[in-house]
């Protein structure tokens, strides 16, 4: 997971995906900048709420100055193309909705829980199949998780000054995991 916080980040394309892109970044604390000749309801709400800036035109190379991550996701293959290729000429980290052999990075289905983050990734084969195990985890997802993580992190600070050997706080984390019983509430979900 990448630190994104008041990162400038540029997402090519208004739709419905590059929405989606959009409020990840957002969540993460970006400085989004979408650039899109239209755009959906969506982004123009948030333009409107000054959560995001819009630019209203057709991409130009100018757009990714200052970018420290681009998403490329407009419905013009061609537009997708030149925007990857010139935010590789210049050494920034692209996305490409759709085509994993034009993006130098991949972003994998992910969803949060408090503070637990869990991702799913094929490589870019089968985005929709990340998609659904991701749901499938997530459902499985035992409750109590969040408290229990709260748990072991208090618990963190003493483990880490107590001197103990690596195996010793593996084994003082299971005990306190395994005790919680969380991992066992679940029938298809074995530790």
């Amino acid at each position: 997971m990448m630190n994104l916080k008041e990162k400038r980040c540029v997402v090519v394309g208004a739709g419905g995906v590059a929405t989606r892109k959009v409020k990840s970044l957002l969540e993460c604390e970006a400085q989004v900048a979408v650039v899109s000749k239209r755009a959906c309801s969506d982004i123009v709400r948030l333009a409107q709420e000054g959560k995001i800036k819009l630019i209203e035109k057709s991409f130009s190379p100018e757009d990714l100055d200052g970018a420290f991550l681009v998403f490329v996701a407009s419905d013009d293959p061609i537009t997708n193309r030149l925007a990857a290729m010139e935010a590789v000429k210049r050494g920034i980290p692209v996305n490409v909705a759709d085509s994993p052999e034009l993006s130098t990075f991949l972003v994998p289905s992910y969803f949060r829980k408090g503070h637990l983050t869990i991702s799913v990734s094929t490589g870019g084969k089968s985005p929709r199949l990340a998609r659904r195990l991701k749901e499938w985890i997530k459902s499985n997802i035992p409750s109590g998780v969040e408290e229990l993580l709260s748990k072991l992190e208090k618990e963190r600070t003493f483990v880490k000054k107590s001197g103990l050997s690596m195996e010793e706080k593996v084994n003082f984390y299971d005990e306190i995991i395994d005790k919680s019983g969380i991992l066992k509430k679940k029938g298809d979900i074995e530790n």
